[in-house]
């Protein structure tokens, strides 16, 4: 099927929108189409709009990753790869903030829970040897 779509394309029968070149390409919408690069959404976001829209989860988000990479399987593999390409796609576009807060959600979450459960392992050790 990917075969056929890319001799479609590259023969001219199909073609990419300005909007999905811009997500290939972030420079595209500035040489090609200056109406859709003068519309504030689609431009390329700033650190402050992560912060504002993600909030600490953005501290766990890579804590989460790590542990997804860690020990994988097949889900955490593809939950790992849904917030790479998320964080990628956030930051060409203001507007995709919103596919990567799921992302950010559930790989945040599992760093937390990694990490609580880290904890609790460790103070149940040092509990367990200063009783003996």
């Amino acid at each position: 099927m990917a075969c056929v779509f890319l001799y479609l394309t590259f023969r001219g029968a199909t073609r990419w929108s300005g909007r999905s070149m811009t997500l290939l390409d972030p420079t595209y919408a500035a040489k090609f189409l200056p109406i859709v690069a003068s519309v504030s959404e689609h431009q390329a976001t700033t650190w402050a709009s992560f912060f504002f829209d993600l909030h600490f989860l953005l501290i766990f988000f890579p804590i989460g990753l790590f542990f997804c990479t860690r020990d994988y399987t097949k889900g955490k593999l593809y939950v790992a790869l849904f917030g790479v390409l998320a964080v990628y796609f956030a930051s060409v576009m203001v507007r995709l903030l919103l596919v990567l807060a799921p992302a950010v959600s559930i790989l945040g979450g599992i760093g937390v829970s990694n990490m609580i459960r880290l904890f609790t392992q460790s103070i149940k050790d040092a509990l367990k040897s200063r009783k003996r």
